[in-house]
């Protein structure tokens, strides 16, 4: 499972954005600092395509954790985690996303046994995957200089 997401991959998308920091325009002519936050316009198609496979990803495995009373609520953790340096719109565009892809995958989830070995140990991985992405999208959020 960790292979097929990759457990840095939020990160990497947001130092890919926060790469992108220095070529923006930091301060104005009267030496004002500005804030200047990213988006997904500043991510290649194919980052962007990344981006949504991964998305719809945690939403597959989010409906499973649902059905077994085990949700990581990686959408409300994650847009607190990186508020502060992403544009509004972007998150509730990313999260949009993941609820429509949360709502589908739930119509089509068939009965889990949430008690069965697997089952445990993929809660775990899923929940230790969704704890490490965010805490990395946090702290690369928390280093970005003019974000």
């Amino acid at each position: 499972m960790r292979r097929a997401l990759g457990r840095a991959s939020l990160t990497r998308l947001l130092m890919i954005l926060l790469l992108a920091c220095p070529a923006l325009p930091a301060t104005t002519a009267r030496a004002e600092t500005v804030q200047v936050k990213l988006g997904v316009s500043f991510l290649t198609d194919s980052q962007k395509a990344d981006l949504w496979d991964r998305v719809d990803k945690f939403a597959r495995w989010e409906a499973r954790l649902i059905y077994c009373n085990r949700p990581t609520n990686i959408v409300r953790r994650a847009v607190a985690a990186v508020d502060a340096c992403v544009h509004e719109p972007d998150l509730k565009q990313v999260a949009s996303r993941f609820r429509r892809k949360l709502a589908d995958e739930q119509k089509k989830l068939k009965p889990i046994d949430c008690e069965h070995q697997f089952a445990q140990t993929f809660i775990r991985e899923v929940h230790e995957l969704a704890d490490a992405t965010i805490n990395d999208a946090a702290q690369v959020c928390r280093a970005c200089l003019i974000c």
